[in-house]
């Protein structure tokens, strides 16, 4: 302590400089401090679908589309028809914008007021002229009878009561990002092969070539997100100025949720972190009465937070849904040492008035360095933890966490005692101060007094709190994160209710010989998964080839002509709707084919896990499609794979943590009986906050899942 007592408490000004340098170096970061809201941050890095799910976005083309919705008395009326059409025209306009579809955008073969379909679909392959509602010789109660019957248009961009339009506004991924990103996978399976096949150094040269090809990925995909941002916005922008306040417009899809919980994020951490500050100045004024105590454990715990963001900052990590809260546990764990110190010094300068108050100050910090030491390493062994997990965010979590541990008991034991050395003297707490100890000693006394009504009792806690446990259950509607009051939840709501759903799930069929998916037996296949689909209440929207061939179909009946064979109806397709549309769908050679469904999120029948376990009981079960090695992906499966991860994850985190706890706690005591002693209020506290989440139908999701591990790092203190 003779080194200590030269470097920090007599010449206080060096490590008070030092402090003051490292946060204003660190502060600068913290300013760039980014959030990454989007969803690939909570995909499980080793999920093999997520792989699947890349791929499908590099063959049929990306997911990501802000569906604009609003209410339309009567879509097809003059003035319905006017207002999707201006609206169609303005976001088509907007910048990185690959495409939008509307009831206005789409064509139309059976609306025509004076030619025939014969006429219009000829019209349509030899002069590649088109009719759209709202032109002039489009009669607009057959386009409403087209459309609202239309095997892809309704309940997609319109509703079935035809007073809800959709517009959909598709994002384009530059090519290159989807080459990078195919390329980056398909390195990992020449990784894989070449370690399997033991050589070693075409490995490590596929490893530099993925390491090369990812930084330039990681380049493109900064400034696409960026974009992603900048067309969300831009949406709502001529939405509004468009409505001008008369008219309510709802948002969703993939890439406004990405952009609505990074604002929520922000906003979060601003709210969040006031309210724990401006909680601590209340409950410090109380205990102290005096400003120069409260603004000395604040500015502990603000170099704590500061030193631990700027370091998130400069290791390349950004806040996400999961780590949005660490300034505020930060805040609270560096509080706790600030505390005992404060309330150590003045219990010395009680106990010794005649020494000054260096002594006083040595003398605290020695008494409380050791025991603070082992509760951060307990802290640290809890929250480590976390490190074994597939999920980054969560790893990322309890790496810092961790670190902020470490560098809030230097904040405590190195610049608070600076800070004190170099004030004036003054007592650290009033004369008569309310301390709780009443309670303690009460607690005391019953323990004392009634060892078994307090173990009953405790026993009584432990049985209700692990019932209560048994009856959480996951959470698996994204709606549920978002309060009724926000314009996501709105929007999701609404969308969900008149539209075709949000969320996507895709089912994928592999032949690997050209043409398979343009013979009839096989299409019927893929009509048969479109079926089951359509039964389950989840769903809101089945797309795929088939959905469009029967349209067409329909037209040719319509229009008294021959229906076409499967090959030749796919070329009238392409012909007809583009080859991008069709390639949506369908591979180019027909080897492959994709269906895709938009899911109903706020579903109050919503069984994540059902919906897919129950589709590949089905796909696997049949030979016929089993024979097309159907892969299931999509938003929708990777969110249910990482939370099923994350649950089996927290049993193996919460074993891990309780293990380091108590070697922590063995050390400590140096006997394994009272080791364990200290490590059961950790379960029963533990125990209770799950079974109260039972009782109160609170369910386990990406957030609460993780409140064991968390908590058991608090609670060593």
């Amino acid at each position: 302590m003779g080194a200590y007592e030269r470097l920090v408490l007599r010449k206080p000004l060096l490590p008070i400089v030092l402090a003051l340098a490292a946060t204003g170096g660190l502060g600068w970061h913290v300013a760039h401090l980014q959030v990454d809201s989007s969803t690939e941050s909570l995909f499980m890095e080793d999920d093999p679908e997520l792989r699947v799910y890349y791929l499908s976005r590099h063959t049929y083309g990306s997911d990501e589309y802000v569906v604009v919705a609003f209410p339309n008395d009567d879509a097809f009326s003059e003035k319905g028809v006017h207002r999707v059409r201006d609206l169609t025209a303005e976001f088509g306009k907007i910048e990185g914008v690959g495409g939008v579809v509307s009831i206005t955008s789409v064509p139309l073969f059976q609306s025509a007021r004076r030619m025939p379909p014969a006429g219009m679909l000829l019209q349509a392959r030899l002069q590649k002229k088109f009719m759209y509602l709202g032109d002039p010789d489009c009669d607009p109660e057959k386009a409403r009878k087209e459309i609202t019957s239309h095997r892809v248009y309704s309940r997609l961009l319109v509703s079935d009561d035809q007073k809800t339009t959709g517009i959909i506004v598709n994002l384009h991924i530059p090519p290159e990002n989807q080459q990078l990103e195919n390329e980056i996978y398909r390195l990992g399976d020449d990784i894989a092969a070449a370690e399997k096949a033991g050589d070693a150094a075409k490995a490590a040269d596929l490893r530099r070539t993925r390491v090369e090809k990812d930084a330039r990925f990681q380049v493109l995909e900064v400034k696409r997100k960026a974009d992603r941002t900048r067309i969300v916005k831009e949406t709502h922008d001529v939405a509004e100025r468009y409505g001008a306040g008369s008219m309510t417009f709802y948002y969703s899809g993939v890439p406004v949720l990405i952009e609505d919980v990074a604002g929520y994020i922000y906003s979060d951490i601003l709210t969040f972190g006031g309210a724990v500050a401006g909680a601590f100045v209340v409950v410090l004024f109380v205990l102290y009465r005096r400003p120069r105590w409260v603004l000395l454990s604040l500015g502990t715990c603000l170099l704590t937070v500061v030193w631990t963001l700027g370091a998130m900052v400069l290791a390349g990590k950004k806040i996400t849904l999961v780590s949005s809260n660490l300034s505020s546990l930060l805040f609270i764990i560096a509080m706790a040492h600030s505390l005992h110190l404060i309330r150590k010094f003045a219990e010395e300068q009680a106990d010794h008035p005649e020494r000054d108050d260096r002594a006083n100050l040595l003398a605290a910090v020695r008494h409380l360095a050791g025991p603070c030491a082992f509760t951060m390493a307990a802290m640290i062994a809890g929250f480590s933890s976390l490190v074994i997990s597939k999920i980054g965010p969560v790893r990322d979590l309890g790496t810092f966490m961790s670190l902020g541990v470490v560098l809030g008991y230097l904040a405590t034991f190195v610049a608070l005692p600076a800070a004190l050395s170099a004030l004036p003297a003054k007592r650290a707490l009033p004369e008569r101060m309310w301390d709780g100890t009443l309670f303690l000693t009460a607690f005391a006394r019953v323990t004392e007094k009634l060892p078994r009504l307090t173990g009953a009792f405790a026993v009584l806690v432990i049985a209700a709190s692990v019932w209560g446990t048994l009856q959480v259950k996951v959470e698996t509607r994204l709606i549920d994160y978002f309060r009724p009051t926000t314009e996501v939840h709105a929007g999701l709501t609404f969308i969900d209710r008149n539209l075709g759903g949000t969320t996507t799930l895709e089912v994928l069929l592999e032949s690997g010989e050209e043409g398979t998916f343009a013979e009839a037996e096989n299409l019927e296949k893929v009509r048969r998964i479109h079926a089951w689909l359509d039964e389950r209440p989840e769903v809101g929207k089945v797309v795929d080839v088939t959905s469009f061939l029967d349209e067409l179909g329909a037209v040719l009946k319509a229009a008294r002509m021959p229906q076409l064979a499967p090959k030749e109806a796919i070329a009238g397709l392409r012909q007809l709707l583009g080859e991008s549309t069709v390639r949506s769908y369908l591979r180019e050679d027909a080897s492959g084919v994709r269906i895709f469904v938009r899911m109903r999120e706020t579903s109050e029948q919503m069984d994540r896990q059902g919906v897919i376990d129950g589709l590949r009981k089905f796909l696997g079960h049949d030979p016929e499609l089993a024979a097309f090695k159907p892969q299931v992906t999509g938003v929708f499966v990777l969110y249910a794979n990482m939370i099923q991860s994350l649950i089996l994850e927290q049993i193996w985190i919460v074993l891990l943590g309780f293990g380091l706890i108590c070697g922590v706690m063995f050390v400590l005591y140096r006997s394994l009986k009272v080791g364990f002693i200290s490590v059961i209020p950790n379960i029963m506290h533990i125990l209770f906050i799950l079974g109260s989440m039972g009782f109160s139908g609170i369910r386990l999701d990406m957030i609460t899942i993780m409140v064991a591990s968390v908590s058991m790092g608090i609670s060593v203190d």
